[in-house]
């Protein structure tokens, strides 16, 4: 056979958790579309199935394998401002999940300057599937799957907090809102619901809130991400708290920041 490119005598590891095989690889178009281990030095003889490509490489004493996932990413913006991801493609990483920490870049306000899951992006879109055709407008060279964020929703529906507001919990009008907008992001694509409670405005919400939200997440086969509530003192109160969202609301948990951090003063 005849491909595009032919990449030959690398070491193959495939992600399936096996060891690594010496291998020519064929590749047509965006597909691999033969391998052929080497045995010692010789091709076997019934596994002559990469004869010649338009461009060979020999990668002879290189690692050949799947592209990487970036699961923890804050690149909602840099998709649509940067969407040759050289950054990433770097360092092998070719799918990124968006959206963690609570932030995400839908849903939003169409011409808001620069909400918190979009830095240097103002949104022309207000929902997920906007956001995935503003992305898909520029044709990045990465896959992205996106989480829906607490902070943002939080944001958008219960306005800048202030000083005096900040703490308060939503209304049931307010949290029937949040929930419209993960049940929306869920059937428009997202993989699930992250928190950031670290950070405002989710540092004031009740658990209660939260699994309500992660609830919808639940019904779509989504999971629950979170930038937990403390690293420090309050570490295993923080985890309890997260595995509670989880258990209640019927769905995986990850932990984005799974450690302990700070010296105590």
């Amino acid at each position: 056979m005849s491909a595009d490119v032919v990449i030959r005598n690398a070491r193959v590891i495939d992600g399936s958790g096996g060891p690594a095989v010496e291998a020519d690889v064929a590749v047509t178009g965006d597909r691999i579309t033969a391998l052929a281990p080497v045995i010692g030095n010789q091709r076997a003889d019934n596994q002559r199935t990469v004869n010649q490509g338009a461009r060979e490489i020999d990668a002879a004493g290189k690692v050949l394998a799947p592209g990487f996932v970036d699961v923890h990413t804050h690149d909602d913006g840099a998709l649509i401002r940067h969407p040759g991801m050289e950054f990433k493609v770097a360092q092998g990483c070719t799918s990124l999940v968006i959206g963690n920490c609570g932030f995400s870049g839908a849903p939003a306000s169409p011409g808001e300057a620069e909400p918190s899951g979009l830095i240097g992006v103002s949104p022309t879109w207000s929902d997920m599937a906007g956001f995935a055709a503003a992305i898909e407008a520029g044709s990045p060279s990465v896959n992205a799957m996106a989480l829906v964020g607490h902070n943002t929703i939080r944001s958008l529906v219960m306005g800048p907090q202030t000083a005096e507001t900040e703490r308060r919990s939503p209304t049931d009008a307010e949290l029937e809102a949040m929930q419209g907008h993960v049940r929306s992001a869920m059937e428009q694509g997202a993989c699930g619901f992250s928190s950031g409670l670290v950070y405002k405005p989710g540092r004031f919400c009740e658990t209660e809130e939260l699994i309500s939200l992660a609830s919808e997440s639940a019904a779509a086969g989504g999971i629950y991400a979170t930038h937990m509530r403390n690293e420090g003192d309050h570490l295993l109160r923080a985890v309890d708290e997260a595995i509670q969202i989880g258990a209640s609301a019927g769905l995986p948990v990850q932990i984005s920041h799974h450690k302990s951090a700070g010296k105590q003063t």
